[in-house]
């Protein structure tokens, strides 16, 4: 009974002649949800699948010196301590970006979808500036829609529809996304997207994702920092990616949507003016008679 240990240091052998509930408390479950464990072992060597497979961290041969042990307990906390942290942070963008997505399902009109999208990511993703651009394309209404955090004084380049088009047509192509750690590093991407414009517009950082939808892109998104160089994580790019899904696919059904009511609109006032013309003839044509 009682809380976890942050950190459980097992003996092998006293390990055996523990009784089930104690072996229970202290070996790691099948699920991850214990505590990291470190096995010191009496000498046998101990099935490495099965370590991994329990979940356990690490395991030395005796004797071991408190010193070493001591080392490897503080590496393992903090290990797992950054682990959390981590996945904390993961869950918090994943919260944020359902957000985004729900506010994007939320309304037909892109304008609104446009400009939740763009607020939504920057704030998410500690961005200074987001800029949502769309090219000639049937599908999508054309779209140029800007956020910069306050107090800032850099922006992002608003790239020319020829180069959105190419940049989005490359990345789509591929299923990829474009991210520069560092602008002022010129080895780090030079695509000519990204070096040496956003440099000289003074952002530091950036990623580009496609904004498409079926076989084609119409646009992109391009999220970009002005204060420091950024790794940007798998996490966070597969997240972005998702919503720029999300807002691609909401674009095309808000599109369609509003031209059906347009169409519908103006089929009605056809129909108003048809049936006001009939009784007009109709009064005309009456009144000589």
């Amino acid at each position: 009974e009682g809380p976890l240990p942050v950190l459980a240091v097992v003996d092998t052998a006293a390990l055996e002649a523990a009784g089930p509930d104690l072996r229970r408390w202290l070996l790691p479950a099948a699920d991850g949800s214990g505590p990291p464990v470190i096995l010191i072992s009496s000498g046998e060597l101990l099935d490495v699948e099965d370590m991994v497979r329990r979940g356990i961290t690490d395991f030395v041969l005796a004797p071991v010196s408190m010193d070493e042990l001591t080392y490897r307990a503080a590496l393992i906390r903090a290990e797992s301590l950054a682990v959390r942290r981590r996945r904390e942070v993961n869950a918090l963008l994943r919260g944020k970006t359902r957000v985004i997505s729900a506010a994007v399902r939320a309304t037909n009109d892109p304008h609104v979808m446009a400009d939740a999208v763009v607020s939504g990511l920057g704030d998410a993703f500690g961005a200074d500036h987001v800029l949502l651009t769309t090219f000639a394309d049937e599908r999508v209404p054309a779209l140029e829609n800007c956020w910069s955090r306050p107090g800032t004084s850099a922006q992002i380049p608003v790239p020319n529809p020829e180069q959105a088009g190419q940049v989005a047509r490359l990345l789509w192509g591929n299923g990829k996304m474009l991210a520069a750690r560092d602008h002022l590093d010129p080895d780090c991407d030079t695509h000519p997207i990204l070096y040496p414009a956003p440099r000289e517009a003074g952002l530091r950082t950036s990623v580009i994702v496609p904004l498409g939808h079926g076989d084609r892109p119409f646009g992109i998104i391009w999220l970009a920092g002005e204060y420091e160089e950024r790794v940007w994580t798998p996490t966070e790019l597969s997240l972005i990616q998702h919503v720029s899904g999300n807002l691609a696919h909401g674009l095309v059904q808000g599109h369609l949507i509003t031209a059906q009511r347009t169409v519908l609109a103006r089929q009605r006032e056809l129909d108003r003016e048809k049936t006001d013309f009939v009784a007009t003839i109709n009064h005309e044509l009456r009144t000589p008679l």
